[in-house]
């Protein structure tokens, strides 16, 4: 986890890109097995605005086939929190976090990162996770 104060988009997607690459690549000496990488996943926490087309607060990006619409793997995940993005005028007002919780499910973010974001409980979000297969049948 960063929290970066200043920065641009380019210099910081680049210098993020290739430190989380490196912490996946890092993993491994030579001669090891490639079924012993674990995931690298990568929050920043940003007092800027990185992606000026964006209107959302969280942006996850990771390894996607966009034109069959699969994911290759979840090994490597990108996180960037714009926090000026994060104001009441915005929205209107505050998301709870049941609504910040079931944004995330809906976009495929990983559990243990929705439970810290959030604070939820893990039976909160089990019960969240029911009502989405619920929703979704």
């Amino acid at each position: 986890m960063e929290v970066q104060l200043k920065g641009t988009d380019l210099d910081y997607t680049k210098r993020s890109l290739y430190y989380t690459t490196r912490l996946y690549s890092d993993q491994l000496k030579s001669g090891h097995d490639y079924h012993l990488l674990e995931r690298s996943v990568s929050i920043s926490l940003l007092d800027f605005i990185l992606f000026p087309e964006g209107q959302e607060l969280h942006s996850t990006f990771s390894l996607w086939d966009r034109a069959q619409d699969f994911q290759l793997t979840r090994d490597l995940e990108l996180h960037y929190i714009e926090l000026p993005k994060f104001t009441p005028e915005r929205k209107g007002r505050e998301e709870t976090s049941l609504e910040v919780a079931r944004r995330m499910l809906a976009r495929g973010a990983d559990r243990a990162f929705i439970l810290e974001v959030t604070e939820l409980s893990e039976q909160e979000l089990v019960d969240l996770e029911k009502e989405q297969v619920t929703r979704e049948s």
